[in-house]
């Protein structure tokens, strides 16, 4: 078993930061990506050593033609900028892009254990085998995705912290291994498996309203399983298509013969050493800064500063989940509350309503998406009988003792 690692915490209040503060700051900031880069020392380097060459061998220089007008490095400098500023945008609309990708994933595992808080027989262990899988799946995409521990490879640090949060046995995780396609849909696949085999149950009793109730349920599942299939393969499908590598590599090149015409420029300005140096470093590092922003906001996967917080939004929806199950209130129905109503509590008891009660179940050959379950719960029921033992038929073997609901 493995306790989670020390959550990241990227959160700033740009209220809190003052002007001096920020400037200076060297955590969290692109300053340390630059200063630490090869290819800022390697262009500072060439203008320094166009500075030397040009005041040692001025007769060299002038024979070579090297003087360069400032002013004719304004137009590759122009377009340079753009392509920068493109890039980032591109980049930044695909950082927040995966973040609402990240944001639906743990919405969509509140919404599965809700439905499983309310639809299902009040059995903790029944749920909870119906609500683990989800926050399982999220797991496996995300330490999938996570660079900075094995890429593509769950490390077993990583298992441990799956199996600590009791989300899956050590089966299961090793069938997830050996599985050949996508890892993260398994799971989504086997929680579909355990609410079908629960809503059978219900079919087996011979309650009709429950039965129908768990036909539209099921579909309520299974739209929430899809929804989650399809953030997933989103951001897997997304990281996998970069920004076309020819644009990637132009900027580049436009960026290094950008930086050495600047570099010319400043040289032939002849301006003081002190200045020139200053002036190079500052442009250097304002090109360098924004392609490495821009870079490092197209994969937020990883343990950059500015990448997610993928253990802190593990920890939520594991969190939410376990709570939204955990909930012990149970609906009033036409008891009163014991603060009345919010509205007109003697108008409302005065006035019961009288739920509509289903007396049918749609007919198997009706039309109805939602409908076509019902012969698959039947058949499911007529195979695994009448014992009513909701969730007996997929719980694995010593794993109720381990769910947190117990």
């Amino acid at each position: 078993m493995s306790e989670p690692p020390e959550r990241k915490d990227s959160f700033y209040d740009a209220d809190n930061h003052g002007f001096l503060t920020t400037i200076f700051a060297w955590n969290g900031t692109i300053v340390k990506e630059v200063l630490t880069s090869g290819a800022f020392w390697f262009f500072l380097m060439l203008h320094i050593s166009l500075l030397v060459f040009h005041e040692t061998s001025p007769w060299l220089w002038d024979s070579l033609g090297l003087d360069l007008d400032w002013k004719s490095t304004g137009a590759i400098t122009s377009l340079l900028t753009f392509f920068i500023v493109f890039y980032g945008t591109q980049c930044y609309s695909r950082y927040m892009m995966f973040y609402g990708h990240c944001v639906g994933l743990i919405g969509l595992c509140q919404e599965w254990s809700a439905l499983a808080k309310v639809y299902l027989p009040d059995d903790a262990t029944a749920r909870w085998n119906a609500a683990r899988f989800i926050p399982a799946s999220m797991h496996i995409l995300f330490y999938s995705l996570n660079q900075s521990e094995g890429g593509d490879a769950i490390t077993e640090q990583e298992w441990g912290r799956i199996r600590f949060r009791h989300l899956l046995t050590p089966h299961e995780c090793s069938l997830i291994t050996a599985y050949k396609g996508f890892k993260p849909f398994l799971p989504v696949m086997w929680a579909l498996q355990e609410v079908e085999v629960i809503f059978a149950s219900t079919f087996a009793t011979g309650s009709v309203p429950r039965a129908a109730r768990s036909v539209d349920a099921l579909s309520a599942f299974r739209g929430l399983a899809f929804q989650f299939r399809t953030h997933c393969g989103q951001i897997t499908n997304w990281l996998r298509n970069p920004v076309p590598f020819p644009y990637f590599s132009f900027l580049h090149l436009l960026l290094a013969v950008d930086l050495v015409l600047v570099s010319l420029g400043l040289v032939t300005l002849n301006f003081g050493w002190n200045l020139t140096v200053l002036s190079y470093v500052s442009v250097l590092a304002a090109f360098l800064g924004l392609k490495a922003v821009a870079i490092k906001m197209s994969d937020p996967f990883g343990d950059d500063e500015i990448d997610f917080d993928i253990e802190g939004m593990l920890a939520s929806a594991y969190a939410n989940s376990v709570a939204l199950l955990q909930d012990e209130r149970q609906a009033l129905g036409s008891e009163r509350a014991p603060l009345g109503s919010l509205h007109n509590p003697t108008a409302v008891m005065s006035k019961p309503s009288t739920p509509r009660l289903v007396t049918e179940l749609p007919s198997r050959a009706s039309t109805s998406p939602a409908n076509s379950d019902v012969g698959r719960l039947e058949n499911l029921a007529s195979r695994y009988g009448d014992d009513g033992k909701v969730g007996s038929l997929m719980r694995p073997k010593g794993f109720g003792a381990g769910s947190p609901l117990l």
